[in-house]
């Protein structure tokens, strides 16, 4: 890989100094809150403690993210989705 990247151009001294370094204890990190938080297979995003796995709930992490953002949508999304089901 670094030759590759190094025939392209690139400077490869930083990159290869963080797979040696920063690289392996930042992934051990980011493992170990993944385990924390719950998390078991991927795609899977954690919002405020909740987890959405798989490519299904990206609809429902979607919904989630716009409430979050706006606050009392959920209100008006349940109650468009009342309406429309009358």
């Amino acid at each position: 890989m670094k030759g590759v990247l190094e025939e392209a151009g690139a400077d490869t001294t930083e990159l290869f100094g963080y797979f040696d370094h920063e690289g392996p204890r930042e992934l051990r990190a980011v493992t170990e809150e993944a385990h924390r938080l719950g998390v078991f297979g991927v795609p899977m995003f954690v919002l405020d403690g909740e987890l959405f796995w798989g490519a299904d709930s990206l609809p429902l992490l979607r919904e989630r993210l716009h409430q979050t953002a706006r606050p009392g949508l959920e209100r008006e999304s349940d109650e468009h989705r009342r309406a429309s089901t009358r």
